[in-house]
């Protein structure tokens, strides 16, 4: 197969996801884990030349103009610049592309044609672009709050994020040769003419530092038994089926049913412990959610998991040390059943109390700043976006 630079674009694309786009400043739900998805095929797009010098990569000179102002209630002035507003403006329409993959038709949204000339919302005539313009805007909005909030709480980033931003460029500078350019030319064709190496780290230091602070004060909110215990009986039909235990599950996803009997075979002749799977899993497992973690997924709940692997779960005679194989559309699941957890209502009574008070933090702590969008620097990004979300998309 002919590797062309537009699949190159799309790679580097998903390596982007990889590193900026797995935490999101707001947290989500605790309870929450990710079960194992399908790759997105990226669908043709018009794109540029497969030539990385063509000018079409650079609609707009090298400036790098202030796109939206930020003035804090003690007079402090901070600036967006192009560079910033387009890295997060491409993140979230990366991620709604790769969240909703074969399902885009269904709302409407055609990645044959430019986001300006689909319309978003039929009320107002907004279209697509204007949509992720404010989902960017969103985004913006949030990152300064928490970055603010880090340094007033004297929150540390975390190691393995700041990690991320190292592993991160040395993905990047695999792809270098491929185009004949440094670090610095690999970036603006990413992020448009003005951007940068540096810029782009500075970038993705503040969005990290932001993430990470909300999600250490996110997990800071822990309440006596008591106060969660009020909380549902005051709000008990928000949490109705929810009376039964969530579940502590190992599995082990290969691609044949040959290589599920072997495995849990070996298992099975050998020591047969939580341990020794765990390890396995970390041997075998195609799973990148849980292949690192022994294959672990706590606080199962139930319309998590699709419905073979939830069934094997839940069933009624399930107890710990149970093992079993179990076919699904992503392959074949070796099972090993490790625990239960927390009953379903417990957690999501903390997770809703959590959710309110951090929610009245943000407000808060949001009421000091004042973020001002300049309309006419959108607009001349507006080509630029679609050059380079274009280069994202092409097959």
């Amino acid at each position: 197969m002919k590797i062309t630079a537009k699949k190159v674009l799309v790679m580097i694309l998903a390596v982007l996801l990889i590193f900026s786009c797995a935490c999101e400043v707001q947290p989500a739900d605790d309870e929450t884990t990710p079960t194992p998805t399908e790759a997105i095929t990226p669908t043709e797009a018009e794109a540029p030349s497969d030539d990385p010098d063509d000018s079409s990569f650079d609609v707009l000179d090298k400036t790098d103009f202030t796109v939206v102002k930020v003035k804090l209630a003690d007079g402090t002035e901070k600036e967006i610049s192009r560079v910033e507003y387009n890295y997060y403006f491409l993140m979230k329409y990366q991620n709604f592309i790769n969240t909703y993959g074969s399902y885009l038709s269904l709302l409407g949204f055609d990645t044959s044609k430019t986001l300006k000339e689909q319309v978003y919302d039929p009320e107002t005539g907004a279209t697509w672009f204007d949509h992720f313009c404010l989902e960017a805007e969103a985004m913006i909005n949030e990152i300064y709050v928490f970055e603010r909030e880090s340094e007033l709480r004297n929150i540390e980033m975390a190691a393995d994020l700041a990690a991320n931003i190292e592993e991160y460029f040395t993905a990047m500078q695999s792809y270098t040769a491929f185009y004949d350019t440094d670090i610095d030319g690999l970036m603006k064709m990413l992020y448009g003419s003005a951007a940068s190496a540096e810029k782009i780290r500075e970038v993705m230091t503040r969005y990290y530092k932001a993430a990470n602070a909300a999600d250490v004060i996110f997990k800071s909110y822990v309440y006596p038994d008591a106060e969660i215990e009020a909380f549902y009986n005051e709000n008990k039909d928000d949490f109705a089926d929810m009376e039964y235990k969530t579940v502590n599950v190992r599995h082990i996803l290969v691609d044949t049913k040959e290589e599920a009997d072997a495995i849990l075979a070996d298992w099975q002749a050998g020591e047969a412990t939580a341990e020794s799977f765990a390890a396995l899993a970390g041997e075998h497992s195609i799973d990148g959610g849980s292949s690192s973690n022994g294959g672990l997924y706590e606080g199962v709940y139930k319309g998590q998991m699709v419905e073979p692997f939830e069934n094997w779960c839940f069933d009624e005679s399930r107890a710990e040390g149970d093992s079993g194989i179990v076919e699904t559309d992503y392959g074949y699941h070796i099972m090993y059943f490790d625990s239960f957890g927390e009953y379903y209502w417990k957690i999501s009574v903390k997770t809703a109390m959590a959710d309110a008070e951090f929610a009245e933090m943000y407000n808060e702590a949001a009421k000091n700043f004042t973020f001002t969008v300049d309309e006419s620097s959108i607009e001349k990004l507006n080509k630029e976006l679609e050059v380079l979300i274009a280069a994202s998309s092409a097959g």
